[in-house]
């Protein structure tokens, strides 16, 4: 049985690879439509910021600028909850 599951996984193999961001593309294309191919630089950005891919070499500034601005709202955010957190830790063992 493990060697038949061994030749299925032979046979995927034989298929084309794809890199990450080509698979993120096609499966944002799947889930929303023609509305990611109507995305700006700045939105297809901030878009592999949310879902952290890594960002993309070559690109345009409007593309980096996206991506830096939600980057950069992702560290803030990150930044208040561990603040929030130890007030409130903080606050319980008065």
């Amino acid at each position: 049985m493990l060697e038949d599951y061994n030749d299925k996984l032979r046979v995927k193999r034989k298929w084309k690879e794809i890199t990450l961001h080509d698979a993120a593309d096609r499966l944002s294309r799947l889930c929303l439509g023609d509305s990611f191919d109507n995305m700006s630089d700045f939105e297809r950005g901030e878009y592999d910021a949310v879902y952290l891919y890594e960002v993309r070499m070559g690109q345009s500034d409007e593309y980096y600028d996206g991506y830096a601005a939600e980057y950069a709202r992702q560290q803030i955010a990150d930044f208040w909850s561990t603040v929030n957190e130890r007030r409130a830790r903080h606050d319980e063992n008065r």
